[in-house]
């Protein structure tokens, strides 16, 4: 007997055998499963993501996987959906840079979920398409997003071969020097910023030692020494008559970062929202909200 799959106005149904396959350890919650309850306990793993983006991708996921007739064919629709999203952030980098913020909204929901399910063929896919678009990562991902990244490919660790997330990991250290400017120039404790730095240290050190075998001990760059400042590559001002000939393509780009930047917005209120709810619960003046008390805030 397979899943059946409730999405709100869609339903979809696994049977048992694509189940096993695609999501094993989703067998484990019965027979009825609900998108609400899978993105609920996602975002319990993984607080900075977006219930609404976790949600459209498990519907896309659900979506290819149900009508599954080939397993190459499956997977190769799902590699090149992932892919899209790379190309839709990529191609609009030049308008305004705002990094990848659709790939890897899309990459670190699936993540999650392929640690969830048990699912060693999505982790598959997801490594093989971090690997295709892994220079896009390191070359034009926002510094501050680094660390989601990291957070990301963490979620795959057990399921597929670590020495691959391990190298995965190690091209994202070439940031490094980025990383550690900007928690510098930010100021204050950052605990998850000090994570990403502690383990980009350890890679930067293991690379450089191998660099340096021959000539013993490598020296990585110390925090207290002063960043190395990133580059910025100026962008030559529009003219003036430029924007009497806004075009729909213009528009349509300007409604992709509004709709990006939107999301972030939400993020942020989310995340702010709960903090003072934790803290109010901590002080003792408030009780748990119904989604706090559902994951076992008391």
């Amino acid at each position: 007997m397979g899943i059946h799959i409730y999405a709100g106005n869609r339903n979809y149904y696994l049977p048992q055998s694509i189940a096993i396959v695609w999501c094993p350890d989703l067998l484990n919650w019965g027979h009825t499963v609900s998108t609400r309850d899978l993105t609920n306990e996602i975002r319990r793993r993984l607080p900075s993501v977006i219930p609404n983006t976790v949600s459209k991708n498990l519907k896309t996921f659900f979506g290819l996987v149900q009508t599954q007739r080939d397993y190459r064919y499956t997977r190769d629709r799902l590699r090149d959906r992932i892919n899209d999203f790379f190309h839709q952030d990529l191609s609009f980098l030049g308008l305004r840079p705002v990094g990848l913020p659709r790939a890897r909204a899309s990459f670190t929901a699936l993540a999650g979920f392929a640690d969830l399910s048990g699912s060693t063929e999505l982790a598959d896919v997801l490594l093989e398409v971090f690997n295709i678009q892994r220079d896009a990562v390191v070359d034009h991902e926002r510094t501050s997003s680094i660390y989601d990244w990291y957070v990301a490919l963490e979620q795959l660790q057990g399921l597929v071969d670590p020495r691959e997330i391990d190298r995965c990991l190690r091209s994202l250290s070439r940031r490094r020097d980025n990383v550690h400017h900007h928690h510098v120039s930010r100021g204050g404790y950052d605990p998850q910023m000090e994570r990403l730095l502690d383990k980009m240290d350890r890679m930067v050190n293991e690379m450089e030692r191998g660099r340096n075998f021959n000539r013993g001990i490598a020296f990585p760059r110390s925090r207290t020494l002063p960043p190395m400042p990133p580059m910025q590559m100026l962008m030559p001002a529009a003219p003036a008559w430029a924007s009497a000939y806004a075009s729909p393509t213009l528009s349509a780009r300007e409604d992709y970062f509004r709709d990006a930047e939107m999301e972030e917005v939400k993020e942020r209120l989310e995340n702010l929202e709960v903090g003072q709810q934790i803290q109010g619960m901590q002080l003792g003046l408030a009780p748990p909200s119904p989604g706090l008390a559902a994951i076992g805030w008391h």
